[in-house]
C-alpha cells in the first residue's frame, strides 16, 4: 500500500519518488482491451500458426483441386482455372482482415454483454514484495509475482501478462515520462526475479 504524501517526514526524495512509481492509476477503455487482443493475436505463436493455417489451407485445397482437375481432364478451360486461382489469391490476402474483424466483433460482444466490466474501468495498480494488487470499483485482485509470465512494452501500452491470454493493460501515458515507465518495469522485473529465486 502506498504511503500518503503527508507521511513522508523521514523519507528521502528518492524513496518518495519510488513510492509514487509503485502505485499507479489509469483508466482502461474498450479500445485498450481491443488493442491487447490484437497484440496477442499478432504476437502469439499459437495464434500465428492458426492464422497461417486458416490463410493458406483453403487456397492449397483449391490449387490441389485444380491440379487434379487438370490431370483428369487435360481440356480444362482457362475460364475455370483463372477464377479458382483468383479466389485462392483473394483468400490469402483477405483472411488476415477477416480474422481481425472477428477479434473486433468478439471484444465488442464481450463489452456489450458486460463481461469485461472488471477490465474496462479505473484501476489502481500497486506493486509490493508479495505481488501486484489491482483495485477497481468491483474489488481487489492480488497476483503473486510467480504468476507474472511476461512483460511486454509497446508504443502505447505496458502489458504485464499473468496468464497466456490475460494481462494488466497499463497505458504508457499513465507514466509522466519514459524514465518513470522504465523504473516501473525494472521494479516489476526485480520482484519477479526475487519470486523465482
Amino acid at each position: 500500500m502506498g504511503v500518503p504524501i503527508s507521511e513522508y517526514k523521514n523519507v528521502s526524495l528518492a524513496e518518495a519518488k519510488r513510492e509514487k512509481i509503485l502505485n499507479i492509476e489509469y483508466q482502461n477503455t474498450a479500445t485498450d482491451l481491443l488493442q491487447l487482443n490484437l497484440h496477442h493475436f499478432q504476437q502469439s505463436s499459437a495464434y500465428r500458426r492458426k492464422r497461417i493455417l486458416y490463410q493458406f489451407s483453403f487456397p492449397v485445397i483449391l490449387i490441389i483441386g485444380i491440379l487434379i482437375l487438370v490431370l483428369i481432364n487435360t481440356n480444362v478451360s482457362v475460364l475455370i482455372v483463372l477464377p479458382i486461382g483468383f479466389v485462392a489469391v483473394f483468400w490469402i490476402i483477405y483472411m488476415p482482415r477477416l480474422l481481425t474483424k472477428n477479434i473486433i466483433k468478439h471484444v465488442e460482444r464481450m463489452y456489450n454483454e458486460g463481461q469485461v466490466k472488471d477490465t474496462v474501468c479505473k484501476h489502481r495498480l500497486s506493486l509490493n514484495p508479495d505481488g501486484i494488487i489491482d483495485k477497481t470499483e468491483s474489488g481487489k485482485i492480488k497476483t503473486p509475482w510467480s504468476d507474472v509470465q511476461q512483460i511486454v512494452l509497446t508504443q502505447q501500452y505496458l502489458y504485464i501478462y499473468i496468464s497466456d491470454t490475460m494481462a494488466h493493460i497499463v497505458p504508457r501515458n499513465t507514466f509522466a515520462d519514459d524514465a518513470q515507465c522504465d523504473d516501473f518495469i525494472a521494479t516489476v522485473k526485480r520482484y519477479c526475479e526475487r519470486a523465482r529465486d
